[in-house]
């Protein structure tokens, strides 16, 4: 049987240190106790059981107080069994307190069975058995427990006595001894079971732990998988998808990896291409590129390249690669790359660089046509410079002697008015040719252009060059003289006189004869305004004119009016009595298409009939009807006039010329609107035409009138067009719908190149303005070609038709 102590003090792995102490304390206070029973005399007994007592009673006062336990280990209770249940001590406390061993015998046999747990039965047992023993000693020996027992008695007794209760607690001891043992073994054997237990259950909650990590481990990993298999295919379904095909290669050249796409490009199966080198499909051109750029790449540069390739048929095909180098564990394995097939490309760029060669040989020969063009532009340009500047001369000078116009002439007028105004007077001269329509009907109009010419050098070289000499118009010429006298005056107008009349003019077939001239004289003190002054010098040279011919006239200014203009009143008085008695006549001159010979429209051209019957041409007695305003009043009679014509002849479209002096009338303009409303004709068939001079003079006047009469359907020509201004730019501000040239520009435009291209230039202008042009005083057939070539649309003269007159009775009284 084996004994453990610490079945008696308590394991180390159960109890605490206190517990244990109060253990050892028990056993070695039970080991006293029951030592004593036998030999009282070292230690006195009641002290012993004292001491014992109290560590019991704190020993249970710990268990059930402080631990709040109820069943005291097995062993513990053995050293109270040693004591309380020891028959030696009983015997020897019986022997000294008389009855006291019953209650000891009670409380212990309590205490026994309280302690003895599953115990139970065998510490009865052992009880009956001690207390019948003790029943049996003390009655059958009174005396000896009250110590008045012979001795013999006593040692039979206590030899009985010890006997039986050795037997007994060797017994006891025997059982109990074992029966811990067992329990002990049990107790063991439960702990065992209860840590292996416990361990599996530690083990298997570490391993539903392990377990648990591993499915959220594989469940992870089977996440991943999925996504690693779906990005696999979504990057195989990219690269198998895609038109460029991608490729590595090995460090030898060796295709080691291609896409499906690479069937698209060389014809090729992708295992028909892996595993040979890549310069098999190089063209030979391009071998030595491509191999110097798979060294270079392999070398760690980046590089795009670009060559041709052989697909399974033999055909080239254009490739662009970019490529990289390509790595394991640090190591180069090779390269990989992606190649698109860039033939499309290549061909568009051969056919974009067919097209753009084509392009460039389109532009260098349009460059070389706009080079031309340019040239002859700026060749054009100059000529219209030319033109422009011949025109603005024009504007300011005579076409046919050079010298100033009247414009240019009226100007220099006021500039020397505005000097006597400061003291500096002047002189103005207006000289007329006597007989000069005699010399234009007899010899021709060449000869009468080259007398205009000859007089006009004449009198410029018998003036100062600070004096101003313009011709005025036909064959009227004037003369400023500046800071000159009334005598000096006298004597310039003389010489000039005298040197006309000296100078023999000879023309050809030695045709010869002598002129003479008129002169009307006014001085400039700057009193009169140039328009007076130019009346009264028109007034002087009519009155010098009536005078005989070959005559000068000073006109004095302060002189009496019905003096001066004695002459004039008559003409004027004239032209009042055949506006009354309607002395006037209508002579109609056709406008006729260049292109084809066809009636565009008539002039209307008045004429005055004398005293005698004979008719007056409008130059006698226009400038004096204007002088005193009478031309609103012919104006109004020839428009009346025209429109009973129209009337009489529905077929018939007329032209009516109006002064720039009725421009200011704004009753007559009524009149007019009035008229050609009320007739009820198509106001088309009338048209008006004013000279470019009066149009000049005041531009929004002339628009007025052009504006209020095209608005309810009347025509508008511009007269004279060419002699009375400097610029075209006015034309954009009157819309006329004609054009008429005038006749300097025309009569020989056949022998006369700047004539030509005068006339082209104005042509040209009035074309691009919208407007058409009509060519006047056309007196033969070359000069009709010409018009054609120039793409002149109209013209008029008399080698086109002269002036005819209407017979009275087409005309309303």
């Amino acid at each position: 049987m084996n004994f453990n102590i610490n079945a008696l003090i308590g394991d180390e792995s159960r109890f605490s240190l206190e517990h244990r102490i109060l253990n050892i304390a028990l056993l070695f206070s039970s080991a006293i106790c029951f030592l004593s029973g036998f030999v009282n005399h070292f230690i006195d007994l009641n002290v012993s059981i004292s001491i014992f007592s109290g560590i019991a009673l704190a020993y249970m006062y710990y268990l059930s107080i402080i631990k709040q336990q109820y069943v005291i280990p097995l062993f513990l209770g053995l050293p109270i069994f040693l004591f309380v249940l020891n028959p030696v001590i009983w015997v020897n406390v019986a022997g000294t307190q008389g009855s006291y061993p019953y209650f000891i015998i009670l409380f212990s046999s309590g205490i026994a069975i309280l302690l003895s747990g599953p115990r139970r039965v065998i510490f009865t047992c052992y009880l009956i058995i001690v207390t019948i023993a003790l029943v049996i000693f003390e009655y059958n020996h009174p005396y000896l427990i009250m110590g008045f027992s012979a001795d013999i008695y006593r040692y039979i007794d206590i030899s009985v006595g010890l006997t039986v209760v050795i037997i007994a607690n060797t017994l006891l001891f025997a059982l109990v001894f074992n029966s811990y043992n067992k329990e002990h073994k049990k107790a063991r054997e439960y702990l065992t079971q209860i840590e292996k237990q416990s361990i599996k259950i530690e083990f298997q909650e570490s391993l539903k732990v392990i377990n648990e990590q591993l499915k959220q481990e594989i469940a992870e990993r089977k996440q991943a998988e999925k996504l690693l298999r779906e990005s696999e295919k979504r990057y195989r379904n990219l690269v198998e998808n895609i038109n460029d095909v991608i490729f590595t290669l090995d460090t030898r050249g060796i295709i080691t990896y291609v896409s499906t796409a690479i069937e698209k490009v060389f014809l090729y199966k992708a295992d028909e291409v892996t595993g040979k080198p890549f310069d098999s499909f190089i063209h030979p051109d391009d071998l030595t590129l491509a191999l110097n750029r798979l060294e270079r790449i392999l070398a760690g540069e980046v590089l795009p390249s670009e060559y041709r390739v052989l697909d399974k048929n033999g055909d080239v095909r254009f490739v662009r690669t970019s490529s990289r180098p390509l790595f394991a564990e640090n190591q180069l394995v090779g390269l990989t790359g992606v190649l698109m097939d860039i033939t499309g490309r290549k061909q568009m760029e051969d056919e974009l660089r067919e097209h753009r060669d084509h392009l460039e040989e389109i532009v260098d020969e349009r460059t070389t046509e706009l080079k031309t063009a340019n040239e002859q532009l700026q060749q054009e340009i100059a000529e219209r410079k030319q033109a422009e500047a011949q025109l603005k001369y024009l504007a300011t000078h005579d076409y046919l002697t050079g010298i100033p116009n009247r414009y240019s002439f009226e100007e220099s007028l006021k500039n020397t008015v505005a000097k006597a105004k400061r003291g500096k007077e002047g002189s103005l001269l207006f000289i007329d040719i006597d007989n000069f329509k005699l010399v234009n009907d007899t010899k021709g109009h060449t000869a009468g252009d080259h007398l205009l010419i000859d007089v006009a050098k004449i009198i410029k070289e018998s003036i100062r060059k600070s004096d101003t000499l313009a011709r005025l118009g036909g064959d009227e010429f004037g003369v400023l003289l500046e800071e000159a006298t009334v005598d000096e005056a006298r004597l310039v107008a003389e010489k000039l006189r005298k040197k006309v009349e000296d100078k023999e003019f000879c023309f050809t077939n030695y045709v010869c004869f002598n002129l003479s001239i008129c002169i009307g004289i006014v001085m400039i003190d700057g009193s009169l305004n140039s328009q007076k002054l130019l009346t009264l010098a028109d007034t002087a040279l009519y009155a010098a004119k009536e005078k005989g011919r070959n005559r000068i006239v000073l006109l004095d200014p302060n002189e009496e009016t019905t003096t001066r203009f004695a002459a004039i009143n008559q003409l004027v008085a004239q032209v009042n009595r055949a506006v009354k008695e309607d002395k006037f006549v209508l002579h109609l001159q056709p406008v006729v298409r260049v292109d084809n010979g066809k009636t565009l429209y008539h002039e209307a051209l008045l004429r005055l009939q004398g005293e005698e019957g004979e008719l007056i041409s409008p130059r006698a007695f226009i400038p004096a009807a204007e002088r005193f305003g009478l031309m609103p009043q012919i104006d109004r009679w020839v428009v009346g006039a025209s429109l009973d014509i129209m009337r009489q002849h529905p077929d018939l479209c007329l032209f009516v010329n109006i002064s720039g002096l009725s421009l200011s009338e704004e009753s007559l303009l009524g009149y007019i609107e009035e008229m050609i409303t009320q007739c009820g004709m198509e106001p088309s068939r009338i048209g008006f035409e004013i000279t470019e001079t009066a149009a000049v003079k005041d531009m929004s006047l002339a628009r007025r009138w052009i504006e209020r009469l095209k608005k309810i359907g009347c025509r508008f020509a511009l007269d004279d067009f060419g002699i009375g201004f400097s610029s075209f730019s006015y034309l954009q501000m009157l819309p006329v719908d004609y054009i008429k040239i005038d006749g300097s520009f025309i009569y020989n435009l056949d022998k006369d190149p700047s004539h030509r291209a005068l006339v082209k230039a104005m042509n040209t202008v009035a074309h691009t303005l919208g407007k058409q042009t009509i060519a006047e005083y056309v007196e033969n057939e070359n000069v009709l070609k010409t018009l054609q070539k120039l793409k002149v649309d109209c013209a008029q003269g008399y080698f086109l038709g002269s002036p005819k007159i209407i017979d009275q009775s087409f005309r309303s009284s």
